[in-house]
């Protein structure tokens, strides 16, 4: 395979929560001892991600971006 990427990224500061991913990444914040998803996947496969990609102007390889 040649092509693909995945990555996950938080800043967290005295009063708020960023976060952002790319790929089969993901960010999970644990509350309560459970697991909350702060982000969604970004699969070509999924609903909407396909004209996502392609509005971006990149393209899918072998099912990956």
């Amino acid at each position: 395979m040649t092509c693909g990427s995945t990555a996950s990224v938080v800043l967290v500061t005295a009063s708020e929560i960023y976060c952002a991913n790319v790929g089969d990444s993901r960010v999970v914040l644990s509350k309560d001892k459970s697991a909350v998803d702060l982000t969604r996947d970004h699969k070509p496969g999924l609903e909407g991600e396909d004209e996502r990609i392609v509005k971006a102007k990149s393209h899918v390889c072998e099912g990956r971006v």
